[in-house]
């Protein structure tokens, strides 16, 4: 059915079992309706569905960190306006890519794909790597390029602005 998904695409989306989207269900924490024999789940609700934290909650923040200088962290930035409409479809890719476990940047300790709350219509992409794990330019830049090209259709890479930057300390 247009618009939702199964129970199997819901849990690959959440990163959960199937087994854990039934209990959802069963618990009303996630509205679904049933065709036939099967429950379907409309797309929204996956998307804004918010899974309790797993593990017990963290009851004091790390403390600061200064990284040796062999050990350096290096932070790319890249800043990129949505294309007018495109806002689920930006879901749907990344999902995609988030399944199939593309884009992985290797070598990255840590990449998050943000929509900016003070401007909406844009995208904020933030790739960190330890300086011993950085690639180089070429291969770096082989690498977004493939991210950008998978992206095009939703993102407008003719706006993106790059920042690349060192950090002084970290948690």
């Amino acid at each position: 059915m247009p618009g939702y998904f199964t129970i199997k695409e819901a849990a690959q989306i959440l990163g959960i079992s199937g087994n854990r989207v039934y209990t959802y269900i069963e618990e009303g924490r996630l509205p679904a309706v049933r065709s036939a024999h099967i429950f379907m789940i409309a797309k929204q609700d996956v998307y804004n569905f918010k899974p309790s934290t797993s593990g017990r909650p963290r009851k004091r923040s790390p403390d600061w960190h200064k990284s040796l200088q062999e050990n350096q962290l290096i932070v790319k930035n890249i800043t990129v306006k949505l294309r007018p409409g495109q806002e689920e479809r930006l879901q749907e890719k990344l999902d995609e890519i988030r399944l199939k476990k593309e884009h992985i940047f290797p070598g990255s300790v840590s990449r998050y794909v943000a929509r900016s709350q003070t401007a909406p219509d844009h995208v904020e992409i933030e790739l960190m790597w330890r300086i011993n794990r950085l690639p180089n330019e070429a291969e770096l830049e082989r690498q977004l390029e493939a991210f950008r090209q998978q992206l095009a259709d939703v993102l407008d890479w003719q706006t993106a602005q790059y920042k690349t930057s060192e950090v002084l300390i970290h948690t």
